[in-house]
């Protein structure tokens, strides 16, 4: 057989062959091929034959020491091979897995980077445009990661990544995103101050009348939206001691300015004969005025609260900015 047909089939798998051709001196056993050599990966040749591995020595990737001493004019000729590093692939029929990261460079324009299909049908694309990414599907768009004052924004965009305005939708009536965490506002039905709404928040207070009270009814419950609150409040002193007889305190904020906007849903027990309360919320306080009759004034002047006074009560008002 030719030794050439042998070098072209290693070739073909993709080898680095390196051939050198010695001519022995007399007793000689020890050969130097000049590139080195993998150990396993070289087949030695003497005057054209093949010698076995076991007719050699070479396991030190420098040195290949025969078994038997060559005579003098014998031709020794060592053929190493170094296999070249063959990218992972992935079976296009099975699939499989990469375990590192991937780079995919497009040069020039912008577009489609990676392109996804389904039974030979395009669904969608990963791409840049105006050195942005984007993902998107291949008939209704997608996102586009923005740029806006530095920071990252998302962005609606179409198909090709062109961002576009009122068109694209978060979730659905059927497929609803469960919570979202903001710690801005959100604008609401338009993009001027006028529309955002910066806070929202419920919870309890505790109203007090201050002093040495004691009670066995005291509530509150409370609903921020932006700059507005509703409350709503419960409060009996079974022994008002040192309490006040005229104010509430503890509200959750702080009011912007004095404000005429209390509901006493009901009250009973009363100090003073009330033929109607009115109250002005302060700070974080609600002052009562009461009328005595249809036709005087409301004054803070009657007491309210006693031993047993019950109220409950709603109101709203603006917090201090």
């Amino acid at each position: 057989m030719t030794r050439a047909r042998d070098i072209a089939d290693l070739a073909g798998g993709g080898t680095l062959l390196t051939r050198q051709l010695f001519t022995a001196t007399a007793g000689q056993t020890t050969f130097t091929p000049s590139a080195g050599y993998n150990p396993g990966a070289l087949e030695v040749f003497m005057n054209g034959l093949m010698l076995l591995a076991s007719d050699y020595t070479a396991t030190n990737s420098s040195t290949v020491v025969l078994g038997v001493a060559a005579n003098a004019g014998d031709e020794v000729e060592i053929l190493t091979y170094q296999i070249n590093t063959i990218g992972d692939t992935i079976s296009a029929s099975s699939g499989g897995t990469i375990s590192s990261p991937i780079t995919v460079n497009r040069n020039t324009t912008d577009g489609n980077i990676l392109s996804f299909n389904k039974d030979g049908t395009a669904v969608g694309s990963i791409g840049a445009t105006s050195g942005n990414a984007y993902i998107v599907n291949s008939t209704n768009g997608g996102i586009r990661l923005g740029n806006y004052y530095g920071r990252a924004v998302l962005e609606p965009c179409n198909e090709s990544g062109t961002p576009e305005d009122n068109l694209h939708f978060i979730g659905s009536s059927t497929n609803r995103w469960r919570d979202l965490y903001l710690s801005g506002g959100v604008y609401l039905g338009g993009t001027g101050s006028a529309n955002h709404l910066d806070d929202y928040e419920e919870g309890t207070w505790t109203p007090t009348l201050g002093g040495n009270a004691v009670y066995d009814i005291q509530a509150g419950r409370y609903r921020k939206v932006g700059a507005i609150v509703f409350i709503y409040l419960e409060i009996r002193p079974t022994t008002l001691g040192t309490g006040s007889t005229t104010q509430i305190s503890g509200l959750p904020f702080n009011a912007g300015s004095s404000s005429n906007g209390i509901n006493p849903a009901y009250y009973d027990g009363a100090a003073t004969n009330i033929y109607t309360l009115d109250g002005i919320i302060q700070a974080t306080s609600i002052s009562l005025y009461g009328r005595t009759s249809a036709s005087n004034n409301a004054s803070q002047t009657p007491a309210f609260f006693q031993n047993n006074t019950r109220i409950y009560m709603t109101a709203t008002y603006e917090v201090a900015s």
